[in-house]
């Protein structure tokens, strides 16, 4: 505290032309300079992390919604394959030629029974 004085003292002693023109006042300039260009630059870089997260948030809905499509169809895929494995002889054959494929996801490819 007795330094921050001593320093408040000293500059209140010099002419007020002569601190704005001095070399300590210059790089003190430059500092506020640098660092209110760096808070500007963290504004900009929070506004964008914000576009991100939201951009993330609604990707993970999505895929929860796709993943739960796909885990409805594997359902689906795994009863009409018991079924057809069951028995039924001609009814099962006729079952399985009107199986139909979902090729939506990508290069998985899953069977459903109409």
């Amino acid at each position: 505290m007795k330094v921050l004085s001593m320093c408040f003292s000293i500059l209140q002693s010099i002419p007020r032309k002569k601190i704005f023109q001095s070399p300590f006042m210059k790089v003190v300039n430059e500092a506020e300079m640098m660092s209110l260009n760096q808070q500007k630059r963290i504004e900009e870089l929070e506004a964008q992390l914000g576009e991100v997260e939201d951009i993330v948030r609604d990707l993970r809905a999505e895929l929860r919604e796709v993943q739960d499509e796909l885990e409805k169809l594997t359902k689906n895929s795994m009863q009409c394959s018991s079924e057809q494995k069951s028995g039924h002889g001609v009814a099962a054959s006729e079952e399985m030629s009107n199986v139909k494929t979902i090729s939506d996801f990508g290069s998985v490819a899953l069977k459903f029974c109409p």
